[in-house]
């Protein structure tokens, strides 16, 4: 008896809910379809590269850019990083809600590390400790804005922790594509057919 060459059909209960899914909390789309080992897998490689990033950054890497939305290049240098993080929607709905609370004055509501730090007029009028760092020998150093303070404080630890943070977000969106489409599928080898003996 011959074996079938056709790929068995992989049924994916709502690919649309799955990726939505997916792109809240990472794994969260596979688990709803009942791809467990995946869902465990993706849950913990990203969250936990997330949460190694915010760690090595203190928990000031993940914010949104207060700049106005435009393909500027203040903007663009400033607002790319949350971008990418934006991959992952528990950190992206968070970092957007406070975005809007800091430009409408208010403090934070509820993850103070998404809440960004002080730029522009609210920079200037911010006290003189907010935006202050005392360097190696003693001196104190004032900052021009809150991103400036905690590039100087963290060191190489903010752009490590933001490249962390980064790297979740951007390998999320391929867990969402997965949680959409499925797993690629490849056409089964067909055996190759031998050359029939001819009568000479």
């Amino acid at each position: 008896m011959a074996e079938s060459t056709e790929p068995t059909p992989i049924h994916l209960p709502n690919p649309k809910l799955a990726a939505l899914l997916a792109w809240l909390f990472p794994g969260l789309g596979h688990l709803y379809q009942g791809r467990r080992a995946k869902g465990v897998l993706f849950m913990a490689s990203i969250v936990g590269l997330f949460v190694a990033g915010m760690v090595i950054g203190g928990g000031k890497v993940a914010y949104a850019s207060t700049l106005p939305l435009s393909p500027v290049p203040g903007y663009v240098y400033d607002g790319w990083p949350f971008i990418c993080q934006s991959g992952i929607g528990v950190v992206a709905i968070p970092g957007w809600i406070e975005r809007s609370r800091y430009l409408e004055g208010e403090g934070p509501l509820a993850i103070p590390a998404l809440y960004p730090p002080p730029t522009g007029e609210r920079a200037a009028r911010a006290p003189e400790a907010e935006l202050s760092s005392i360097d190696q020998s003693g001196a104190t150093v004032r900052h021009p804005d809150g991103p400036a303070k905690r590039r100087y404080d963290l060191g190489f630890r903010f752009e490590v922790g933001m490249v962390y943070t980064v790297i979740a977000g951007l390998l999320n969106l391929l867990v969402v594509y997965d949680a959409h489409s499925g797993p690629m599928l490849t056409d089964p080898e067909k055996p190759e057919e031998e050359d029939a003996p001819t009568d000479s």
